[in-house]
């Protein structure tokens, strides 16, 4: 059979980050139930397109897939499972944010089958936290590793930013420490991009905010590439760092073109 991977989008998310131009919209918990309803009748669509192809990996991204209602995910990987075969041993990926976790979603996650959880750390710094608008404190990356690891978890992935208004080269160096401290198998380390649009593009234009330059840019990812290559980490995509065996292969799908 042929191999296909799964995106699922969740557009949902309790605020928008100052950064983000992807589909999500805060507040709107009244269109929840809608939303997936009109995904199951889509995946239900799809089934007979699919003859001969089986799910190799899946990936709940947002917006904020861990905001909704954790039974809803669940329901969404067994209608996938419905619509389609999955491969033995298929990956599948959910991403969260450290401020909408709690131990009982977590276990409802495993017991449904998803295997990896992407964090969404960017940095364990809070003041360029609350800069980005992201709702969790740095210590809370740290809880949500120890939570997932209790309720299963043993593939994890933390992504990071760099090349943020203000920060430092000793700022972005703590973060890449504490990243490496808690252990996880995976760091995804992306440079900012202002988007038009965006809050952040609105500060930088009104000169609020200052983008660092190409020099500085590329410091910082040399820093990620040493740091994380000595702690363990090859650097297997252009912003992705793994340890052995544990590369995201629903990245690489995209990385290899493939469905």
């Amino acid at each position: 059979m042929k191999s296909l991977s799964l995106y699922l989008h969740v557009p949902f998310c309790a605020s928008k980050c100052a950064y983000c131009d992807f589909a999500s919209y805060p507040g709107r918990e009244g269109d929840w139930a809608r939303y997936f309803v009109a995904l199951w009748d889509e995946l239900d669509g799809w089934g007979p397109e699919l003859d001969g192809y089986r799910v190799a990996t899946a990936f709940f991204g947002g917006g904020t897939p861990t905001l909704v209602p954790a039974e809803r995910i669940a329901e969404t990987l067994e209608r996938c499972r419905d619509a389609l075969p999955f491969a033995p041993g298929a990956e599948i990926t959910i991403e969260g944010n450290p401020g909408t976790l709690t131990p009982e979603k977590l276990r409802v996650y495993r017991r449904a089958g998803i295997d990896r959880l992407s964090l969404g750390a960017q940095s364990f710094d809070d003041g360029l936290l609350r800069s980005l608008g992201r709702i969790h404190a740095a210590a809370q990356v740290g809880e949500a590793v120890r939570m997932a690891r209790d309720a299963g978890f043993d593939n994890i992935n933390l992504d990071l930013m760099y090349a943020l208004p203000g920060q430092t080269a000793d700022q972005w160096r703590a973060t890449l420490d504490a990243a490496v401290a808690l252990g996880v198998e995976h760091i995804s380390a992306y440079s900012l991009i202002v988007e038009p649009g965006t809050p952040m593009a609105s500060r930088v234009a009104r000169g609020e905010a200052a983008v660092s330059d190409d020099d500085a840019v590329n410091a910082m990812q040399r820093m990620a590439v040493s740091r994380l290559a000595d702690a363990g980490y090859a650097r297997y995509e252009i912003s992705n760092y793994a340890k052995p065996g544990f590369e995201c292969r629903h990245n690489l799908v995209y990385w290899n073109r493939g469905e």
